[in-house]
C-alpha cells in the first residue's frame, strides 16, 4: 500500500515508515504522524489522484468547494506560535499600555510626553494583536470566476481582497515576498507569488503544506506549468 501524507499529499518512502514505533515520517514538510492514522485515512484517496487533482484531497486545514458560477480554495493561518503570541500580547499590553495611559486615566491627569512616548507600544499592540488574531482565528481563500480571481486574507468577513487576472502566460510558484526584494526584514518571507496579466504576492501567513496545496489547486484550475517562478 502506498502512503501518502496527509498534509502536503506526497508519497512516504518506505524508509520513513517505522511499524514498529508506529511514526511515519514525511521528508516533503518534514511533519511526523502516527502510522494507524495514516493507514486509516489513505485507502480512499491514492497519491497519483492527489498529484492529479490536488483539490480531490486537501491537506489538515485547507478546503476546496465547487459553486456554480466558479470555485473557492482556501487554508486557515492558524499557527502554533498563537500560545506565544497570546501571553505575549497580554504582558504587552498591560505593562506598557496600562503603565503609560492606564496611570494617566486613573490619576485623571493627561501628560504629553508620556501618551507620544506610549504611541510605539499603542503600535506594535496593534501589530502584534492582529497577527495573534489571525494565528487564532485567520484564513487565507482564493475565489475564482473564469479568469478572474480574488483572495482574501482576514478574519470572518473581514480582512484584505485583491483581484487577479489568470493568463494562459501566468506562473504560480512559491517565493520571497516583497519585504525580501527590498531588502526590508532580513530573510524575507515564503509568499505564493503569481505572475502575469496581474503580479500578486500573498499568503505569508500559511505553513509550507498549505501555501504548496493553494499553489497546486491554482495550476490544476488553470492548467498553467510547474515550473518554478
Amino acid at each position: 500500500m502506498e502512503l501518502i501524507c496527509p498534509d502536503c499529499h506526497n508519497p512516504l518512502s518506505p524508509e520513513d515508515v517505522n511499524a514498529a514505533t508506529n511514526v511515519a515520517l514525511c521528508r516533503s514538510c518534514g511533519h511526523a504522524f502516527r502510522l494507524d492514522d495514516l493507514v486509516g485515512s489513505s485507502p480512499a484517496v491514492t497519491a497519483a489522484e492527489t498529484r492529479d487533482d490536488p483539490t480531490v484531497a486537501p491537506p489538515r486545514g485547507c478546503w476546496y468547494r465547487d459553486a456554480a458560477d466558479g470555485w473557492t480554495a482556501g487554508a486557515t493561518t492558524r499557527s502554533p506560535i498563537a500560545f506565544f503570541l497570546i501571553p505575549f500580547m497580554v504582558v504587552w499590553s498591560g505593562f506598557s499600555l496600562g503603565g503609560i495611559y492606564g496611570t494617566q486615566i486613573i490619576s485623571g491627569k493627561f501628560n504629553w510626553a508620556s501618551s507620544l512616548f506610549g504611541i510605539p507600544f499603542f503600535l506594535g499592540t496593534l501589530l502584534f494583536g492582529s497577527i495573534a488574531l489571525m494565528a487564532v482565528f485567520g484564513k487565507v481563500e482564493v475565489r475564482a470566476q473564469e479568469d478572474q480571481c480574488v483572495v482574501f486574507t482576514g478574519i470572518g468577513s473581514w480582512g484584505w481582497r485583491k483581484r487577479f487576472k489568470v493568463g494562459a502566460d501566468s506562473r504560480v510558484g512559491l517565493g520571497f515576498s516583497a519585504y525580501r526584494n527590498s531588502g526590508f526584514g532580513g530573510a524575507g518571507y515564503a509568499s505564493i507569488n503569481v505572475t502575469g496579466p496581474t503580479d500578486l504576492q500573498f499568503g505569508t501567513g500559511l505553513n509550507y503544506a498549505r501555501k504548496m496545496f493553494l499553489v497546486k489547486v491554482l495550476r490544476h484550475k488553470f492548467n498553467l506549468p510547474e515550473d518554478a517562478l
